[in-house]
């Protein structure tokens, strides 16, 4: 592996492959061993890791605009600024939505 590299992992279903990237990212502590992220023990969630899961999944409760808004809501470095930076983050939110063609859909709830 080198820096920058990306990984896909794929399989069929209950191979293990949401198994291992929970280990992985420190979603969940292995039961026996250590996990070894850039050769350092894994000790929590990392801040590094990303997942796109199989069905995407949106919070029926909040409207488009909001899901797209809710990882800088919970995510760390953007957790502690996003009242502060909101208009600046919705600004952007629907200018990502205008490109995948859902402009006038940022109220809407799925």
């Amino acid at each position: 592996m080198h820096e920058h590299d990306f990984i896909a992992i794929v399989g069929p279903s209950g191979c293990g492959k949401s198994t291992f990237m929970k280990l992985c990212s420190g979603l969940r502590p292995p039961t026996k061993g250590h996990v070894l992220v850039d050769g350092r023990e894994v000790q929590g969630p990392l801040k590094i890791v990303g997942m796109a899961f199989q069905n995407a999944t949106l919070l029926p409760w909040r409207t488009t605009i909001d899901n797209v808004l809710l990882p800088l809501e919970i995510v760390q470095p953007y957790r502690a600024t996003f009242k502060r930076d909101k208009e600046k983050y919705v600004l952007k939110a629907k200018e990502l939505l205008q490109s995948v063609g859902l402009e006038g859909y940022e109220h809407r709830f799925p």
